[in-house]
């Protein structure tokens, strides 16, 4: 959507192997969230699987979901949102200094 933009210059298989590149990051990155919030607690290896599976599809969605939102906001609403992400920086901070 928004990211699209950097990448018009590019044709065959440049695009190509860009749009591989941010495939796999996307995957990798997704995957190693789920197995932070997910532990690989389970005894079964199928289980585990199905799990992280179902993991990395739904970060997909919630991304998919986010950029599709994101896109329709009005450029005067961007530094309330910037403010508010700053705040919950700031106070998981201070949770991490008391904990």
């Amino acid at each position: 959507m928004i990211h699209e933009v950097m990448i018009l210059d590019h044709g065959s298989t440049d695009l190509a192997f860009i749009e591989y590149a941010s495939t796999l990051k996307m995957w990798i990155l997704s995957s190693l969230i789920v197995q932070i919030a997910v532990p690989g607690i389970f005894r079964n290896p199928v289980l585990s699987y199905v799990v992280n599976m179902a993991g990395i599809f739904a970060i997909a969605a919630c991304v998919g979901v986010v950029e599709s939102t994101m896109a329709r906001f009005r450029l005067r609403k961007i530094p309330a949102i910037l403010t508010g992400v700053f705040a919950l920086l700031a106070f998981s901070i201070i949770l991490m200094r008391l904990t």
